[in-house]
């Protein structure tokens, strides 16, 4: 995938997520605000402020098979209704290539801005949605005697990356939320041998544990 398609996804995504953050505001305020008739602004006057750390844990597929991913989010959530931070992730996926005789993995990781829109965030149970604008690095590796401790680096590249999801969250304590969620990676193409030039553009799907003031 090219960069100007990475960049038509991620304004497309940060239009959703205005337009959604847009709704939940002024349905929730509309009967308090019916004299106010002004322009409403992200930052004008903020009623709450608060903040997150999220862990998460996701399955997904690099290169046509299964990996995992592991990483995690620091937000700071303005009118418990839109959070701006920053979130990072780290990937590793198997992949045997019989075809020339070793077996490559890829791994790597990525990370950058980190913005979302929670719909409806004092219910129980809401919707969310995220997404990551970042940067980040892939590396395949190689073994020729199929022995897990024997991996040698082969080649590596970086990318562009733009990530929208969606997220079930359930309000479990004033500072503890779980959230269930899926999103797909659209990254810039990569370069490096017996690995697919969109290896790790796809779906992902896991469990998010937040802590925090929301």
């Amino acid at each position: 995938m090219n960069v100007k398609t990475i960049l038509k996804n991620a304004l497309f995504s940060i239009i959703v997520l205005s337009v959604n953050n847009s709704y939940s505001q002024d349905s929730l305020s509309v009967k308090q605000d019916k004299k106010d008739d002004g322009i409403k602004t992200i930052f004008g006057k903020t009623k709450s402020h608060g903040g997150y750390l999220g862990l998460s844990c996701d399955y997904t597929q690099l290169n046509n098979n299964d990996g995992i991913m592991m990483g995690g989010q620091l937000g700071w959530i303005i009118n418990h209704s839109f959070v701006i931070g920053v979130a990072g992730y780290g990937f590793m996926s198997d992949y045997v290539d019989y075809s020339v005789d070793n077996y490559p993995q890829i791994s790597g990781g990525y990370g950058g801005l980190y913005f979302e829109s929670i719909v409806f965030p004092k219910f129980p149970v809401h919707v969310s949605f995220p997404v990551l604008l970042g940067v980040g690095g892939a590396t395949s590796y190689s073994s020729f005697t199929n022995d897990d401790w024997s991996y040698y680096a082969d080649d590596s590249d970086a990318f562009l990356v733009a990530e929208p999801g969606v997220n079930i969250e359930l309000n479990m304590l004033k500072f503890f939320k779980i959230a269930f969620g899926a999103k797909y990676r659209f990254t810039s193409e990569l370069y490096m041998p017996n690995i697919d030039k969109e290896a790790l553009n796809g779906l992902s799907a896991g469990i998010t544990l937040k802590f925090g003031k929301f």
